[in-house]
């Protein structure tokens, strides 16, 4: 009573609060302690309250009074651990607070009279729930009337009304509202409205027949493709015939199908007209707003699931695998009769966007498509025709020498069509003198082909075809056993056969079968995952898939392998991947390890033939974890395989430097792999610059792989090295072993540079030899020839004999006969030597041209002996031209013994 005293007479909220809050707490401590009854018991006073409760909100006499009084006892749960039922306060106040916001709060629905005896079948939240449900549908209809479809919804939430009613006429509103707006016109924003307009039906449960007749109307009511494009129109009628089929009911879903496919080839046109051309192949194909509708970039993703229900096509298909279980035909074939229609009429412009979207039908294989696309507008499709015909061929229903009349003049008029595509020559071992069977394949593919070429815009489906029943003929299958089976089983039993050109065939089949390069990645990277496990550790897998790898394959046949994936690196990412996973154990076993290595192997592999930088990369990383693992455990073969099968040496050294400390570098050297000469190479850079003095080593791998140049150049570096450090030294003992060296380095090396046709290297190899030689026979007298300067080298060859002065001379590259004038003058004319001459005369010939400066040093050299001229004129005598002898005899004055000239010979020398 305080309570109703604090709220109807002085209107205080807080202390109205505060007394029902004490009324809670005392009937929960009475019914924990017992209540001493006068008058009824705990049951009855929660009765009398409850009855209290409700006719202060029946009696209140505002609408700000009754919604104040239901947040009241909304707020404290004022009922809610009662044994009787009461009116649900806190739902109360929702209703109340959403019509006061909407200016609805003295609609009829609150103003019932709550009955104090209530009906023995009913209780008095039963009879209210009735009531509400009643009125409330008016109530809420009113809501809709006045346009405030967010309260309307809200109020149906609450009061358990469907508000799929409300969603319909807030779509019919907002449309009408829309319409004529400067929004309106931006089609982007009309398309969202309608995929909106969509979701919002499917959330609320809108009533399929309403959702059509939406949709329809719409599209009766914009008849003018002014008012919505050829593209909406397609779009707002695929949404109709999804509701219709959602219905259950007789609707007419195939008029609906022709009438999207009418729209869509429409929508095409329009675009063609608007750009000023005429529909083309190319055009038609790469154009994307030539697509089907729902594939358009403006369209959302979340409306593509609705294409799977339309019989005509799945649109959301074509992108995806061909499917080839439809390359065969049922033995009977129901034929679908249809009322033709005038309506539907097609032109000619039409008709060829329709043989366009057949045709794309028929590239993934989609033949019931196709046809009943075909059916639906009673087109006689060309391209459709050349398919059928063509699995007819395949599944043996007909033979080349009986076609059809219609086929046989479409070969005859229709006109080839060259495509760029894999070669389609009769499969190998195809012997038609051996085998009858052959001759009658090789004369169906020729027809298959003849057909191909004919089709305009279905040849990837007959490049299909063929590709299947060619490989039927080399597993000795029927076409229609490998069209029924999973297209990975029969790439399976292809790859797996020992047919020569099986990587050709499979190549065929993944293209023309649109197969993803996704899906072959993953299946490649799994049936190389079985045969290893299968051929290290023992596992059990399908025999098929076991054998599409073999583990000792060859790089070359690998990568014909990997070629059949289009996205090599995202095989490689498989691959690498597959080995991570192996490698996160704790203690693995060789198994596991010699699998990790292969498989790593591989996936180095498919990131080469893919040139991706990031995935050979992170293959020399994880090469880095195995091989710390590998030489934990001694695998010392394994980290040889790591190392010759990546081939990335130059990256991998710390392998080389493992084994080398391991002393198993000869299990590296004697390994044969495929790529010897960058492991030849790589292993002669690695010595030479970290094992410089391990001849023994570099001497090994030379022998092995063959580099006879490589070790030949390695002993005349190492001897060029060693003649280096003797610059400016002391010869002492030391020396005389370092020189003895270099002699046998050098030789060696003139003898292989001869035996590997290096005539030149050989040759220098042997003048330095002679010359290390010399230095040693000339250790006793001092004198010091090795590393000797220009100036040397003359003084050199003006003081020693000839044959000395010989080897040093061709040792500094000092043979041009200009080099010998100065040591001649010196040795012959000043000193007389003619043992020097005659020696030099058996090597060099004396020419003109070295005579010739003989004597102009003579000529200029005041301070010559007396007895100079007996040897000038002994040189002149060996001069071989005669003409040159008579006039520097006659410019030095001096007489040649043993030389005539006759009267003639002088007179034409006079001449000159």
């Amino acid at each position: 009573m305080k309570f109703h005293e604090e709220f109807i007479t002085r209107c205080d909220l807080k202390e109205s609060k505060d007394y029902l809050n004490q009324f809670n707490l005392q009937m929960d401590k009475c019914k924990v302690q017992g209540y001493p009854a006068k008058v009824g018991g705990v049951q009855w006073v929660e009765e009398i309250a409850t009855t209290f409760a409700n006719h202060m909100i029946v009696t209140c006499p505002t609408p700000f009074e009754r919604i104040q009084l239901c947040k009241l006892l909304a707020e404290i749960d004022f009922g809610q651990n009662f044994s009787c039922q009461g009116l649900g306060f806190s739902r109360l106040y929702k209703i109340s607070h959403i019509l006061d916001k909407a200016g609805l709060s003295s609609i009829p629905a609150f103003k019932f009279t709550v009955q104090f005896s209530p009906s023995p079948s009913l209780s008095l939240l039963e009879m209210y729930i009735v009531r509400v449900r009643v009125d409330g549908l008016n109530t809420l209809h009113e809501l809709v009337v006045k346009g405030q479809f967010a309260a309307a919804k809200e109020y149906a939430n609450v009061a358990d009304i469907p508000t799929a009613e409300v969603t319909l006429k807030e779509a019919e509103s907002k449309y009408q509202r829309l319409v004529g707006t400067s929004y309106w016109q931006y089609q982007p924003a009309r398309i969202s409205f309608w995929e909106k307009c969509h979701r919002s039906f499917i959330t609320d449960g809108v009533r399929p027949e309403a959702a059509v007749e939406f949709f329809e109307s719409i599209v009766k009511q914009s008849t003018s493709p002014d008012t919505i494009s050829h593209n909406e129109r397609t779009l707002l009628l695929v949404l109709a015939y999804h509701w219709k089929r959602e219905s259950g009911q007789p609707f007419s879903i195939q008029e609906t199908e022709r009438d999207i496919w009418t729209s869509h080839i429409r929508a095409v046109m329009s675009h063609l007209q608007s750009n000023g051309q005429q529909p083309s192949l190319p055009e038609l194909i790469t154009d994307p707003m030539l697509s089907p509708t729902l594939h358009s970039r403006q369209i959302s993703p979340t409306l593509l699931p609705i294409l799977s229900t339309l019989s005509v096509v799945a649109t959301s298909q074509w992108d995806k695998i061909a499917q080839i279980n439809q390359l065969i035909l049922p033995e009977t074939v129901v034929p679908t009769v249809m009322e033709k229609n005038k309506e539907y009429a097609l032109t000619v412009e039409e008709q060829h966007v329709l043989d366009v979207v057949i045709g794309r039908l028929l590239n993934v294989c989609l033949i019931k498509e196709a046809r009943e696309l075909a059916d639906l507008f009673q087109y006689d499709s060309p391209d459709l025709t050349i398919v059928l015909c063509c699995i007819k061929l395949s599944q043996g229903k007909l033979t080349p020498d009986h076609l059809t009349p219609e086929i046989l003049e479409l070969l005859a008029n229709r006109p080839l069509r060259r495509f760029s595509v894999p070669s389609l020559t009769p499969p190998p071992g195809a012997d038609e003198s051996t085998n009858p069977k052959n001759k009658v394949s090789n004369e169906i593919i020729k027809m298959l082909q003849q057909l191909s070429d004919r089709a305009n815009h279905a040849h990837k489906c007959c490049l299909c075809i063929i590709s299947i029943f060619k490989i039927a003929v080399a597993l000795r299958k029927t076409y229609s056993s490998l069209v029924l089976s999973d297209v990975y089983d029969t790439l399976a039993d292809l790859l797996s056969s020992t047919n020569p050109e099986k990587y050709s065939l499979a190549k065929s089949l993944v293209t023309s079968s649109n197969m993803q390069g996704r899906d072959i990645a993953g299946f490649l990277s799994n049936c190389i995952a079985a045969s290893l496990q299968s051929y290290i550790g023992g596992q059990e897998h399908d025999y098929s898939r076991v054998k599409v790898y073999e583990p000792h394959m060859t790089t070359s046949s690998f990568m014909s392998l990997a070629q059949l994936c289009s996205d090599h690196a995202l095989m490689g990412r498989n691959l690498l991947s597959l080995t991570k996973s192996l490698s996160g154990e704790d203690q693995p076993s060789e198994s596991s390890l010699s699998m990790q290595v292969e498989l790593l192997i591989r996936s180095h592999d498919c990131f080469t033939l893919g040139c991706s930088v990031d995935g050979i990369a992170e293959v020399l990383k994880v090469s880095r974890d195995i091989t710390a693992k590998l030489y934990q455990g001694k695998h010392y073969k394994l980290m040889v395989r790591v190392l010759t099968g990546v081939g990335r040496f130059r990256e991998m050294t710390y392998i080389i430097q493992l084994l080398l400390e391991c002393d198993q570098f000869e299990s590296l050297v004697h390994h044969g792999v495929e790529k010897v000469e960058q492991l030849r190479v790589a292993l002669m850079d690695y010595l030479r610059k970290n094992c410089k003095n391990d001849h023994e080593k570099m001497q090994m791998v030379a022998l092995k792989f063959g580099m006879y140049r490589e070790l030949a150049k390695a002993k005349e570096d190492q001897a060029l090295k060693d003649m280096k450090k003797l610059k400016h030294r002391s010869f002492g003992p030391e020396s005389v072993s370092t020189l003895k060296r270099m002699y046998s380095d050098l030789n060696d090396a003139s003898k292989i540079y001869a035996q590997n046709d290096c005539l030149t290297s050989a040759e220098f190899c042997i003048s330095q030899a002679r010359l290390v030689a010399l230095q040693l026979s000339l250790l006793q007298s001092g004198k010091v020839i090795i590393n000797m300067d220009a100036k040397e080298v003359r003084k050199f060859m003006e003081d020693q004999p000839f044959s000395e002065s010989l080897i040093v001379a061709e040792a500094y590259k000092h043979t041009i006969l200009a080099d010998w004038v100065n040591p001649l003058y010196q040795k012959v004319v000043l000193r007389g030597n003619m043992r020097y001459l005659n020696e030099y005369r058996s090597v060099y010939t004396l020419t003109p041209s070295v005579v010739q400066e003989l004597a102009s040093r003579y000529l200029l050299d005041r301070n010559r002996p007396h007895d100079s001229s007996q040897n000038m004129a002994k040189i002149l005598s060996y001069c071989p031209s005669l003409a040159l002898r008579y006039k520097l005899s006659k410019q030095l004055n001096l007489v040649l013994e043993g030389t005539q000239f006759d009267e003639d010979f002088l007179k034409d020398v006079a001449k000159l």
